[in-house]
């Protein structure tokens, strides 16, 4: 009879216990984007104003991430009730829950990310060659 390997269940408790805290973090998120968008086109009514374009990226990235949880989750009490244990589903664990820790935050710092502009010189420009 083959050995069982050993279920690394802390490791599946901690995905289970953060999976839904993040996604109500981007719940949270969500909301106030949207309540943002209320305040934006309530006020552009006010003032005689053309309405903005709507910013869905970030509501879009919010909800994403709370099914991308609510899935987490899910994988989290399926490995635990049937004691089922494999190095793939650890690794897409664990990047599930720091991406999605990440992804609450994008949404917030949207605004902010999308008014940069990233400029590279190249040789061109006069940035100079590497050695070689």
């Amino acid at each position: 009879m083959a050995a069982v390997p050993d279920l690394h269940e802390s490791f599946w408790i901690a995905i289970a216990a953060a999976a839904p805290i993040i996604g109500l973090a981007s719940t949270v998120t969500a909301d106030q984007l949207v309540r943002r968008n209320e305040r934006v086109i309530e006020q552009a009514i006010r003032d005689h104003k053309e309405l903005p374009d709507a910013q869905t990226g970030p509501f879009i990235i919010a909800s994403c991430n709370i099914l991308l949880q609510a899935g987490l989750l899910g994988l989290a009490l399926y490995c635990l009730g049937n004691h089922y244990d494999s190095g793939p589903w650890r690794v897409i664990g664990l990047a599930a829950a720091v991406g999605g820790v990440l992804l609450v935050f994008l949404p917030t710092m949207w605004g902010l990310l999308s008014s940069f502009a990233v400029v590279t010189a190249g040789p061109e420009a006069g940035a100079p060659d590497s050695p070689g």
